[in-house]
């Protein structure tokens, strides 16, 4: 696996946080914590991209459930304001 350094400023970066919130929205406005973190999602955006850049950011707690197609399987659902941080990424997105 090929490492990468200094890429983390460019992941805590503002427009980044901006464009991984955008991405993470596709298609999720049914879910409530979606809806709420939609309302003001661009100062949500800021905030998540100044907590990575000092270091206070911490994950929020799972949500647990089961899945009985095909099988029973439990999934473990990250909360929305991570699943933003989970799509921040280095280089740009596309706009």
């Amino acid at each position: 696996m090929k490492s990468r350094k200094h890429l983390f400023p460019q992941v805590c970066a503002v427009e980044n946080g901006m464009a991984a919130a955008r991405t993470a929205m596709q298609g999720k406005l049914s879910g409530s914590s979606a809806t709420r973190f939609h309302g003001h999602w661009e100062t949500h955006a800021v905030a998540l991209a100044e907590e990575l850049a000092t270091g206070t950011w911490q994950p929020g707690p799972y949500t647990y459930f089961d899945i009985h197609e095909p099988k029973l399987r439990r999934v473990a659902a990250a909360p929305f304001r991570d699943r933003v941080v989970h799509h921040a990424r280095s280089g740009s997105y596309p706009s």
